[in-house]
């Protein structure tokens, strides 16, 4: 198990990539329905940092020559990225739960060849078919959105050569077999309650040293991802640090 880790560990390693972490009452005005957060936030990389950025401009193209609409922006895939680089150094796999057209999965996957891997392998869970059942008390989603994908086509978008498994069906359904597993950076962009709330029972206590990005935290039309985080972490030591692009990191050490 992880030794207990206050929020200075977490807010050390986010300066290191070069965010600054605020708390208190300055949040900003554009961060999504700031009211709801008892937590310390991070503004988004600036246009000039993303633009630098060979991994996101690289995943941009991509994209484009596909004709795919991303459904977030430069700015969440530089967050992302700088995740993956500061979970470098430490030991596991890296998962990304939904997965949908392959947009940042891509982004991991090309992380892979700029940044190196070692013995990581990335691991894309998603339905490939839309979103499953939800909860109407607590989502806003609908069974069937983002029907719009395949896993053909996300096979496509991640390419060749790179240790990456596809894992289809419904979590957590498709778990089982990966009790073993050791986790470094856990990306979940599940939009709903239940998704995200049995993913982090499961991938939580397999992940010693890294980082879990919440894509969703944010988001306004996902108030079950920011309820399913919120009640996770309640009992637990580390931190949520919310980002003005409306995602949010928990750090564990």
């Amino acid at each position: 198990m992880s030794e207990t880790i206050d929020a200075a560990q977490a807010q050390k390693l986010l300066e290191s990539l070069g965010y600054t972490v605020f708390k208190g009452d300055q949040k900003p005005a554009r961060l999504p329905h700031k009211e709801l957060y008892d937590c310390p936030y991070v503004p988004a990389p600036t246009l000039v940092d993303y633009r630098r950025s060979a991994i996101v401009e690289q995943t941009a193209r991509a994209i484009t020559s596909r004709n795919i609409r991303a459904l977030n922006s430069k700015l969440n895939w530089r967050v992302l990225e700088q995740a993956y680089r500061a979970a470098l150094p430490f030991a596991g796999e890296i998962w990304e739960l939904g997965v949908f057209q392959g947009v940042t999965a891509n982004l991991l996957a090309n992380c892979m060849r700029g940044y190196g891997y070692g013995a990581a392998r990335l691991r894309l869970f998603d339905t490939f078919e839309g979103m499953p059942e939800t909860d109407p008390t607590r989502d806003l989603h609908a069974k069937g959105n983002f029907s719009d994908t395949s896993l053909e086509r996300v096979r496509e978008i991640v390419g060749e050569g790179l240790p990456v498994h596809f894992h289809k069906g419904v979590i957590p359904a498709t778990f089982p077999g990966l009790e073993d597993a050791e986790l470094k950076l856990v990306h979940v962009d599940l939009d709903i309650y239940q998704a995200i709330l049995d993913t982090l029972e499961f991938c939580y206590p397999r992940m010693n040293q890294g980082i879990f990005v919440f894509d969703d935290y944010g988001t306004p039309s996902c108030p079950g991802a920011l309820a399913a985080v919120d009640e996770f972490f309640a009992d637990k030591p580390e931190s949520i640090f919310c980002f003005s692009t409306g995602q949010a990191m928990a750090v564990k050490f």
